[in-house]
Formats: structure tokens, sequence, C-alpha cells
């Protein structure tokens, strides 16, 4: 070597050595500054074990022994402190450095692209994040390194092939996923042997050690795969799956990059990596070139390949799960070189457009550097700050719940004389075992004789989904908000605990029902709280095989809609596809009306559905019959006053804002008054026509309840007063109100009956001034007061205020498939304040209906409150007859109120039926 090698030789050595002094300060620097999280304290808790103890517990995790048993080792020479703990993490991984260089110059022949491919893996985020980790991804990196370079350097001895075989059985005990890189080496290594009798000296030396000494081990790697209930159950999305791993692999995303922001940084790496690619290509003329680039394609794409494929029959799918490709991806980059022989001007240029974008990369990683070390978003829980802050606040008789309770490792690291329950009670995380009122008797039996319970709050979305341990401590006593916090991804509630409140085994409900809808579920009712939210309880009847939605709609006794709500049924972490026949499931919805909404009881309806039937699941009755789609439960109690957040609240389904009319008003700054009304029908009316009002209230302090508003109509020379209600009840709870907050009220008022045809103004009154609303014109009557003849005269009544004149039904027409139209006569007796829904039903000799159509009177557009004594009514209907059926056959008519509980039917006071409808037999025609 001449005088200007040896100083190449030099300047390369000591660039090295600064590198990887350097590196090693990095990974250094804050080792401690954050929290143990639960994979690093399950570390420390096997460290902690005898080695008996330690194997059998792995034989039943997710990861093989070896790097534990190592820290088993470690942690007894220097202790358990976070910083020693994970300095061996830091250790494997700076041992990997040296790795990276002999085979990087191995691969490039030399020296400059491999202290390149140094410099790309020093500054790597996931080898940062991994060597500050108590986990055993570093020793997995040092493994796959120093394996491959014992294959590259193989040169057909005994020795080299035990050396081989050694170091792959030592992955394999570091980390199942290890395996994945047997096939691109074999594959490689079966292309460019020079001798089948090396070849196969090296390969049978390496599977022979593997059989040999992993047999043992092997049938608890097969039962974890075969068991492994960490991640819910499902398909893999491919694309989700292959964007994270690009983004972990080229920015550390999301430990230490934002995913969105590694995205828009995505296409740089995607660039570079193929330009290298390309340059590999072009510039590999010699076959040892080929088989190096060959070599770190099979060994980065194929075990990608292989472990998403086994991962495919689950959405589990984390990118360090392929850590073993990782270093193909950094050799393939740094090893890019040009000799002498290729400097044409464009390989040149395609050459410096790589250096420029590896310039970019190394930016970006320490970018991704400067974010784990500064941004508290890449921060991991922080369960030292929570159990730190239970400590400070531990009183006397308190107990620790923790939900999850696989996390108990961390407890006892930070915490551990403290005593606490494990819910539920498993040291590895199983998404199967979701609590619900079955944990009531074993949180029970830990509070006996507690005074307080702290709650610790983490992964408790995947476990307790419905949030049952917060509620049951909530039945059992009082939280105390002052005492809880919020941590980086950790929470922590407090409960005082009333000795005369027990824990309910079974759902405290406040409005039972059990409605059972289509067999599938059964809704057994709801428990409110005083301020607020709804507790909704289903009973899964049968497995159900889609994602149940849950429709709520909150109306008043007015039949004024104020709000509605489309959400998945159950919470959102637990999908109904994922209910156990039998269990009880609990679900949380914000009282779903708008704000605005004045204070009072309502009506809760509640409808299920699916994609395959969105009109909702029937609400069977006891004999399995159909009976609606909603469950109807009235008395539920909103008592809060918000601001109003939008200009209106819905309106009924039945109308759309075609058949409404808007008007704004203009109020003073200083004044209570109406800002807003919306009405239907829009005019012109005619006397007797009912009108639906919504207004939008606004003032510039709180509201006074229990004011009284009147509402008139004012034409020429001439007021008719439509009645005075309270703009608010005497003991609504405002809550903090705004400069110029706004709610509404909703009326409902008619025409009344003997008005004359002109242009009416409709107003309010409040505090002496009156408000004009709007104005409109006012027709003659053309509502019908003759019945017409019909072909079936039935002169019955309903409740003693309508009248069934009589029906048309075409004989002829009644045979299999045909469509039936039915013609219903009604007349008012005396005037309805419900709007009802009339029904037809046709029924067979067993009672069972078999066609039927139910609609409010004219579909939606005579509601039955609107009606005046006298009136007619003249209600069509058509419904489709089944393919077979055997006569005879009847015809039932009758009515029913949608909008109470269980739809009661308005009973029958005169005439002749059954259940409270007129039955018609129907005679064939032959």
């Amino acid at each position: 070597m001449g005088h200007k090698g040896r100083r190449e030789h030099s300047v390369y050595k000591m660039g090295i050595w600064v590198l990887m002094g350097l590196a090693y300060a990095y990974f250094l620097h804050r080792l401690d500054a954050q929290s143990l999280w639960y994979d690093e304290a399950v570390s420390a808790r096997l460290a902690s074990m005898s080695l008996p103890a330690l194997l059998r517990w792995t034989a039943h995790d997710i990861q093989p022994p070896l790097y534990y048993i190592l820290l088993h080792g470690w942690t007894h020479l220097v202790g358990r402190g976070e910083w020693m703990l994970r300095y061996l993490s830091l250790w494997w991984g700076v041992l990997t450095l040296p790795l990276v260089y002999v085979l990087g110059r191995r691969l490039s022949g030399r020296p400059g692209p491999a202290l390149r491919t140094l410099v790309l893996w020093s500054w790597a985020p996931w080898l940062l994040y991994y060597s500050q980790e108590t986990r055993m991804y570093t020793l997995l990196l040092f493994w796959s390194l120093a394996w491959v370079y014992a294959i590259l350097r193989y040169k057909g001895q005994w020795g080299e092939a035990v050396l081989a075989g050694g170091l792959f059985l030592a992955g394999l005990y570091t980390h199942y996923f290890f395996a994945f890189l047997l096939p691109p080496l074999l594959l490689w290594h079966g292309f460019v042997a020079r001798s089948w009798k090396s070849f196969r000296r090296l390969w049978s030396t390496i599977l022979g050690m593997a059989a040999l000494g992993y047999g043992v081990w092997l049938p608890f790697a097969l039962q974890r795969y075969r068991v492994d209930a960490s991640y819910w159950q499902g398909a893999l999305k491919l694309g989700e799956a292959i964007r994270h791993w690009w983004l972990h692999m080229t920015l550390g995303a999301p430990e230490m990059f934002l995913e969105p922001e590694a995205l828009r940084w995505a296409l740089l790496f995607v660039f570079g990596t193929g330009l290298a690619v390309i340059l590999h290509i072009l510039t590999a003329r010699r076959s040892r070139r080929w088989s190096h680039v060959s070599l770190l394609l099979l060994w980065w794409l194929l075990p990608v390949g292989a472990i998403l494929l086994l991962t495919f029959r689950m959405p589990k799918f984390h990118p360090r799960y392929v850590m073993i490709a990782y270093p193909a991806w950094i050799l393939l980059a740094g090893t890019v070189s040009l000799t002498r022989r290729e400097q044409s001007r464009w390989l040149r240029a395609g050459y410096g457009l790589f250096l420029l974008t590896l310039i970019g990369w190394l930016g970006l990683f320490l970018h991704a550097g400067w974010n784990w070390f500064t941004d508290p978003a890449f921060t991991k829980p922080d369960f030292r700050g929570a159990l730190h802050h239970v400590r400070e606040q531990w009183g006397k008789g308190d107990i620790l719940v923790l939900v999850s309770g696989h996390m108990s490792p961390v407890v006892e690291y930070y915490a551990g004389d403290l005593p606490y329950v494990r819910l539920p009670d498993v040291d590895v995380l199983d998404v199967n075992q979701v609590l619900d009122f079955n944990i009531a008797p074993t949180l029970e039996k830990a509070l006996q004789g507690k005074q307080g319970a702290w709650l610790l709050l983490w992964q408790d979305e995947v476990v307790d989904p419905m949030g049952i341990v917060p509620f049951l401590l909530g039945q059992a006593g009082e939280e105390d908000p002052s005492r809880g916090r919020a941590f980086w991804h950790v929470r922590v509630r407090y409960y005082r605990l009333n000795p005369a409140r027990p824990i309910p085994h079974t759902p405290p409900l406040t409005h039972p029902v059990h409605a059972n809808l289509a067999n599938r579920v059964e809704f057994l009712g709801l428990y409110q709280e005083e301020t607020g939210p709804l507790y909704l309880f289903f009973r899964a009847l049968q497995r159900v095989s889609t994602d149940a939605q849950l429709h709520l709609e909150v109306w008043d006794e007015e039949d004024h809609v104020w709000g509605e709500r489309d959400v998945r049924a159950g919470p959102y972490m637990y999908p109904s596809f994922r209910w156990k026949p039998g269990q009880i499931v609990m679900a949380r919805y914000p009282f779903p009306a708008v704000k605005g909404t004045p204070p009072g009881l309502y009506t809760l309806r509640v409808r299920l559905y699916d994609a395959t039937t969105p009109e909702g699941w029937d609400v069977l009755d006891a004999q399995g019959r159909p009976r609606a789609k909603d469950v109807v439960i009235p008395g539920v109690k909103w008592s809060r006053l918000e601001p109003a957040n939008v200009p209106f609240p819905p309106l009924p389904p039945v109308i759309t804002p075609r058949h409404t009319f808007t008007r704004t008003l203009t109020l003073p700054e200083v004044r209570w008054g109406p800002e807003g009304v919306r009405g239907w029908p829009p005019p012109p009316w005619q006397p007797g026509q009912p009108i639906h009002l919504q207004i939008r209230w606004c003032g510039p302090k709180a509201p006074s309840p229990g004011t009284q508003v009147p509402l008139h109509m004012r034409g020429a020379n001439r007021v008719e007063p439509l009645g005075t209600r309270r703009l608010l009840p005497d003991d609504a709870s405002i809550a903090e109100w705004p400069s110029h907050g706004c709610f509404f009220s909703q009326w409902r008022t008619r025409v009344p009956p003997h008005t004359r045809p002109g242009v009416w103004t409709w107003q309010v009154v409040l505090g002496g001034e009156e408000f004009d609303l709007f104005q409109g014109e006012v027709v003659s009557s053309t509502r019908r007061f003759t019945p017409p003849p019909v072909d079936i005269p039935v002169d019955a009544e309903f409740g003693g205020a309508i009248r069934l004149v009589g029906v048309d039904v075409p004989l002829d027409r009644i045979h299999p498939a045909a469509r039936v139209p039915i013609t219903v006569t009604w007349q008012a007796v005396k005037p309805v304040d419900r709007s009802y829904t009339t029904f037809v039903h046709i029924v067979d000799a067993a009672g069972q209906v078999i066609a039927q159509e139910d609609h409010i009177p004219g579909r939606g557009a005579a509601p039955s409150d609107g009606w005046l004594p006298g009136e007619v009514i003249v209600d069509r209907f058509e419904v489709t007859l089944p393919e077979e059926f055997s006569p005879p056959l009847w015809l039932e008519v009758g009515l029913y109120d949608a909008l109470k509980p269980n739809m009661p039917r308005v009973p029958l006071t005169r005439g002749e039926g059954i259940a409270n409808a007129v039955r018609i037999p129907l005679e064939m025609e032959k």
C-alpha cells in the first residue's frame, strides 16, 4: 500500500471511529427521559424472574426468550433502573455499526460507499428509537447483519458453517420472524454457490442445528401463532400495511414522525430508492456486483412479502415485524458507487442527483431525531407520571383498578407496593376478553372495605370499549374530578366509594323496554343520568354478522323533532359483529337533541338497521310478528339549556325543506325576541289547518324562565288568539350564556276554523312588545264534509273521535302476487289531538299478516291532528300479495299512535272487529 493509500485508509478509519462515537452519544442522549411503556415493563418483569419462570412465561408470550435471558443477566449485574434497562438495547444497536460498515465494504468493494452506508445507518430514526427501548429489536438487527455477513464470507469450511448455524439459531430465539430471513439467503446462495458440496454443507449445518436447537421451542411458536388474540380478527388492509411499513422504514413514523408529514416526504424516498436500484443495475457489469444487487433485493423484499402474507388472516401488522429487512434497504442505498470505467455523462448526472437525494434523507433523519428528543407528541405513554400522581395522593383504604389488566408489569415497576385489581385478569392482551357486567362480582369483591378507587386507564378502548368499569364505579360512589388527571396516553380517575351504594350486577334501567329486534338483538332499555348522557343496553340473541347501526330521534308530545343521530350500535370499538350471544352490551351516547332544545320530557325513538336492511330491523311482538321499526321510549328527561348551534331543529321525516317557509327577523341588540322562524305547510292555508312553527329566540343575556308568550293572528280589524305558552320552564337550568345566545321553541297550532279569507299576520308578544313572525293568506276551505259512496260500508268508530265510513277493494284482483289498491274513507267525529298512523292488513285464516301498508293519512299530507269535525278523508293504500297463500282472507283496518311505547292501537268504540281493528272478509272471485 502506497503513502496515498495509507493516508486514505487512515482517514476512513478515523471517520469510522468518529461516526461510531457520534452515534453512541446520539443513542445515549436522554436515554431515561421517558417512562417505560408496557412492552418495556414486561421486559423488566421477565428480567427479574428466575430463569425457569422466565422460560415458562415466554413459552406463552409473543416473543422467544433469548433477549430476556441476556437482560436477566445484565440487570443482575447493574440493576433495574430505566437507564440500565435500556442500555443493553443501546449496546446491541452500537454493535450493529461495525457490521454495517464491513458489509457495505464487502458489497461495494470500496471504503467510500461503506462509510456512506454507515452514515445512513447511524442516523436512521428507527435505529435510534429501538436503541432506546428495552426490547429485542436491536439484538435482532445484530443477528441479521452478522448472519448475512457469515454467509457472504463462507468459503466451505465446517467452522464457518457452524458459526452461521449458531447465528441463525440465536436469531430464532430472539424473534419468531427471524425465520423469514432464511428464504432469501437460501435462494440467493443457491444461485451463486460455486460448489454444490459447499452449498449443501452450509445449509445442512444451518438447518440441522436449527432442527436440533429449536425443535424443543417450535411447538410453542406454532401454538402462539394459532391462539394469538392480541388483535381483532379480520382481513389485513394491504395498502395500509405497505404504507405503514414504508413510512416506518424511512422516517420511523409514527414513533418519530407524524404520518401525514411523513407522507409528504414519502416520494423522496421512493425516488431515491428507485434511483439507487437503477444505478446498481447499470453499473453491475461484473457477476459479483450482480450477485450483490440480487442479494439486497431478495433480502429487502422477500421477508416483507412473506410476513404480509402470514398476517393476512388478521389486521395485526406492525412495521417492526419486518425489521430484519431494513438493513438491506440501507445497504442498497449506501453502496451505490461508480468506478472510473463507468464515468459516462448520464451516469455521473444520475449519481450526483442520487447523492443530493441522500443529503435530503439525512436531513429528514435528523429531523426525526429532533422530534424524538423535543416534541411531546412522540412521547411514550406516561405511566411514570400517572403512577407518581397516584402515589402522591394515595389514601388509606384506596385500591388501584387497572383497565387494562395486562399493564400490571408497569404498575409493579413504578408502584409495586400498591394494592391493585386487574380487569381483565390477564398477562397478555386478549381482544376477545371484553369486559361486561360479568365483571361486577370481581369488582365488588375487590372494593369490599375500600374507601376510594383509583382507576388507571390504558388501552381501555380495547378491553373495556363499553366503559363498564367507570360506569360501575360511578354507581358505587362519586367521581372526584379534582383528583383525576390525564397523562400522555394514560388517564387517572378517582372515585369516593359509598358502602350504601352496591355495584349492580345487571343494568340499572331507568326506562326498561325489552324489545325483540328481528330475533337478532334484544333492546333492554336505557339508563339516564340526571344531566345528560344516555346508556343504552342490548343483549345479543344470536351471532350478528353485520355492523348494526343505530338511529336515534328525540320527539316532543306535539310531534316535533328535536334531534336525530346515526351512530354505530354499541361502542364504536365493539361493533355488533363482535357481540357474543347472551352478552349484555352497553353503549353511551350524548342526548341526541340539538343545542338550544328547552328542558323538559321527551320521547326517544330507537331503530337498528344495517346495510342489508336500511329501513330498519323489525320490532317483533310476543308471537314473532313484525309490529314496527322503532322502539319508542317516553319520559326521557333533558334538563339543561345550552345556546343553539344550528339555525333550526331538524324537520320530521315526512317534511322536506320545500314543504316549509322560512323568515329571518331583525332584532335590536339589547332586546330578547324571535330572530328567525320556520314553519310548515307554507301558505295559503285553509281554516282549521294545523301549522307547525320553529322559532329561534335570541338575546344579549340569559333568558328568564317562565315568561309567558302569547301567539295570535292579526287581520283587518280583527285578532285571533292562538294560545299562550312559556318561553322556558320555570326550573330551566341555563348553561353559561354567551352574548347574543339563542334557543328554540316549537309550536303546534292551527288556523281557527271560523277564520275569514284574507292576509293575516302572525305575531308573538314578549315583554309587552309585538313581534311580527310572518304573513300568510287564508283561503276558503276545500275540505270535504260529505262522504262518497263506498263498496263496503262499515260505519265503525275509533276512540269516539274517528269514524270509518267504509272501504273499496277490487275483489277481482285478489290473487297471488297481485298489487291490490285499497281505498279507506274516514270521517272526523270531533277534533283529534294526535297524529295517528293508519293501517290496512290482509291476514290469512291463522291470523298471520301476509300483506300490509301503514302510513300517516294521505301518506303524510293529511295527518289526523288537522281534521275538523265532520271532515271526510279518503285514504289510498296499495298492498302486494305473496306468490302463495291459502284463502280465506280478511282485511283489517285501524289506527295506532306511532309515537307512544308499543304503538298502541286506537280502541274500536263502535262496530265489530278484532284487536282494535275492523275485520272485513275478502271473498276471492273464482
